[in-house]
């Protein structure tokens, strides 16, 4: 019975941490303890448990492992945030209930969305392809201190992969219906003795799911398709 007992509480306990910690087992002392996760919320390197605001940080294994490729994936999995899209263009993000309804591709949001703490000021370039990411932060609530006005309802902060000491290639391949045909490489790795680069390109393509049953000129036709193609270079 105590041991049931004991087994119904880790559970919980595991149930109740949020999805970007983890427990790891401590060697020295042979018990568990929190692994230290590390965020620039606050525009500088932090433990995440150090942060005094409402946080989700995804890493990127974690981003890879559950296919997160779009905003509205990060949306499904951060508390509070709501992602809606009226057209491709047109995304719509709420936190906490904020959000701008304001139509037009040009309109400022109440959501500040940054690459490597480089603003995306337009909305249809928010509208972009998350794949070979360092982590993703979201943080709720207002934050006018350190990312400005348009920043009411929170900030989302996509950190990219640097390029790595070591040669390091990654593969990504999915299929599904609707013709489906997803590709993403990543090659990583020295290029001399003191210079480093990373290439990653992510091409996806779906066929439409909206049928035209109209008669009429576009009477069989298919809406809804995607075809796009992204990549992204990086030295240091």
């Amino acid at each position: 019975m105590k041991q049931l007992m004991l087994t119904a509480s880790a559970s919980a306990l595991l149930a109740a941490l949020p999805t970007n910690y983890a427990l790891a087992q401590d060697e020295d002392s042979g018990g568990f303890m929190l692994e230290e996760i590390t965020v620039t919320a606050q525009k500088r390197s932090e433990s995440m448990q150090d942060v005094p605001l409402a946080i989700t940080a995804i890493a990127g294994d974690k981003l890879r492992e559950a296919n997160i490729a779009s905003l509205q994936d990060v949306g499904n999995r951060t508390p509070g945030m709501v992602f809606a899209a009226f057209s491709p263009g047109q995304p719509e993000i709420a936190i906490r209930g904020i959000g701008t309804k304001e139509d037009g591709a040009s309109a400022s949001d109440s959501t500040v969305v940054s690459i490597d703490g480089v603003y995306i000021a337009a909305r249809t370039a928010q509208v972009f392809d998350i794949f070979d990411l360092e982590r993703v932060e979201v943080l709720r609530g207002p934050q006018g201190t350190l990312y400005g006005k348009n920043s009411i309802g929170g900030s989302i902060n996509f950190v990219t992969s640097k390029p790595s000491d070591e040669t390091k290639i990654r593969v990504r391949q999915t299929v599904g219906n609707y013709d489906t045909f997803d590709t993403g490489g990543m090659i990583s790795g020295p290029i001399s003795d003191t210079f480093f680069g990373k290439f990653a390109f992510s091409r996806r393509k779906r066929d439409g799911y909206i049928e035209n049953v109209l008669p009429g000129e576009n009477f069989g036709e298919k809406w809804g398709e995607q075809n796009t193609f992204a990549w992204r270079s990086q030295f240091r």
